[in-house]
């Protein structure tokens, strides 16, 4: 519910993802076309600590990193450097500097 109330306040009703709806470990919207309002909602609903074991979001080339670098930020922390073991963006065209060095540091907890 939390997704869905933070998409339509996005102004955009997205499909509901399998990790939004409690029905997975696993974040997979592979070309999936997100917005950056699609993930931040996601964001905000992580902060739930919700376990997550994969994200896989290659291929969205509407992300960048208003809301790859605050999901990068949350994974970061605990619980989640305990239970990610799988994590990409790779096709995410517009990506910078600031979400690639927020990727590298998930590293130091592989």
């Amino acid at each position: 519910r939390r997704y869905l109330r933070a998409s339509g306040e996005s102004g955009r009703m997205s499909t509901p993802l399998p990790l939004a709806l409690g029905n997975t470990a696993k974040l997979s919207s592979k070309g999936g076309h997100l917005t950056d309002g699609d993930l931040l909602a996601l964001v905000d609903m992580l902060r739930e600590n919700i376990p997550v074991e994969e994200v896989d979001l290659q291929n969205n080339p509407l992300l960048t990193d208003h809301s790859l670098v605050p999901l990068l930020r949350l994974l970061g922390e605990h619980p989640y450097t305990k239970t990610l073991r799988r994590f990409s963006i790779n096709g995410c065209s517009r990506v910078s500097v600031r979400a690639i060095d927020a990727t590298l540091g998930l590293l130091k907890y592989a």
